[in-house]
């Protein structure tokens, strides 16, 4: 795992998000337990989620370079999309549902596949976004340096 200081700022004792029981089920909001739940599928050597792709995106795949940043854009979701109804949207309490959701997403991806990948979270104000990528060598979505992003950045599967 890998954070950088703002997120470390906004999750405070949470830091160590696998060393943690859970998370429970509950803690992961309901839509996006469902998105998961609908399990995953491999397009163009790629993985994404497959409630989101009912069929092969052939030629999108050039326009992003290379595969690792073709599947961080076809897995971005939104956490905040998949909060019920008044659930508070601040940093913190978007910190803590991204995070949730990483490890849900990472052990999901374990189960689907025995390929090592990363799940990359990123909180900017009231919005979070969870992404993920299989690793491969060669290809990276994020800079070296965590810190130089503005936002609060949490990287599991490192």
């Amino acid at each position: 795992m890998r954070i950088n200081h703002h997120m470390a700022e906004l999750l405070g004792e949470m830091q160590n998000p696998l060393a943690a029981p859970g998370p429970r089920e509950a803690d992961v909001p309901l839509g996006f337990r469902m998105l998961v739940a609908g399990g995953f599928k491999r397009v163009e050597d790629c993985v994404c989620f497959r409630e989101l792709f009912d069929h092969d995106h052939a030629t999108a795949l050039p326009r992003y370079g290379d595969a690792t940043g073709y599947e961080a854009s076809m897995n971005a979701q939104h956490v905040e999309d998949h909060l019920p109804r008044g659930a508070a949207r601040e940093p913190v309490a978007l910190a803590v549902a991204a995070r949730s959701c990483a490890v849900f997403l990472l052990r999901s991806l374990r189960a689907f596949s025995d390929e090592p990948f990363r799940v990359i979270v990123s909180v900017s104000g009231r919005q979070s976004t969870i992404r993920f990528h299989r690793i491969r060598d060669n290809e990276s979505w994020l800079a070296p340096d965590l810190d130089g992003y503005g936002e609060a950045v949490l990287v599991l599967g490192c």
